[in-house]
């Protein structure tokens, strides 16, 4: 099996995927699906940008597939790296949608939602019975010291990421040290998550590397990310 190596330093790149710009929406099912994850192809071509990357971010508008292409990246990462499990970090009760997900997209259905009593989870995180591990952001707070152990051999995804887009709050701050530590991440929003400069700010440093210089990146994605507003595209940010 390969192993893991960290990207060499360079700056964040920029990618615009888009299904038809003309048409719309309805664009999107008369494309033929791309194979092995029946992914459209500006989803595949999305997936293969951030698949490449040690750091990535994923942003459209609702609908277009954000899960499914974050699940294939997943599996394509188990599948070529060093990487053991990928841990999901969603709202309180996503598990149920991120499995069927991941189900369909990857045929994998050892997917585990960390529910359930303190003691169940730390026991859960523990033993590391799944590939896939989907954590609510309710629990990040207190769990965070146990989920640290898995994260040098885990892809973290960061669903939803509106739930972590205030710095001062404790969950913010848990997702921001599970990024830091994981061995790749990958964040997931909306081209309206952040409705300040400084909201941007915290989540792309979070996603990419809280210590690096992300500033062309920002002003790039906060001009760029309207575009996603509507249409059928999808961008990515990479390291």
């Amino acid at each position: 099996m390969p192993v893991l190596t960290q990207a060499p330093p360079r700056a964040p790149q920029l990618h615009l995927e888009t299904a038809n710009p003309n048409i719309g929406p309805e664009a999107v099912i008369h494309e033929p699906k791309v194979e092995p994850y029946g992914l459209f192809p500006f989803q595949a071509r999305a997936a293969k940008h951030l698949t490449a990357a040690t750091s990535g971010v994923l942003i459209s508008r609702s609908g277009l597939g954000k899960s499914t292409v974050a699940a294939a990246v997943g599996a394509q990462t188990l599948l070529n790296t060093a990487i053991e499990r990928v841990v999901i970090l969603t709202r309180l009760g996503g598990g149920d949608n991120w499995a069927r997900t991941i189900a369909k997209t990857t045929g994998h259905e050892d997917v585990t939602t960390l529910t359930g009593s303190q003691g169940e989870r730390w026991s859960t995180y523990a033993t590391n019975p799944a590939r896939w591990m989907v954590v609510p952001y309710s629990v990040l707070a207190t769990d965070v010291e146990v989920i640290l152990a898995l994260m040098a051999s885990s892809l973290v995804i960061i669903c939803q990421a509106h739930n972590i887009k205030n710095p001062a709050a404790a969950r913010s701050a848990a997702a921001l040290r599970l990024a830091e530590a994981a061995a790749r991440r990958l964040m997931l929003l909306g081209p309206g998550c952040a409705g300040s400069f400084d909201e941007w700010r915290f989540l792309i440093a979070t996603a990419l590397a809280p210590a690096g210089d992300h500033r062309q990146a920002l002003r790039e994605i906060t001009t760029r990310a309207g575009i996603n507003r509507g249409d059928t595209s999808m961008l990515t940010l990479t390291l």
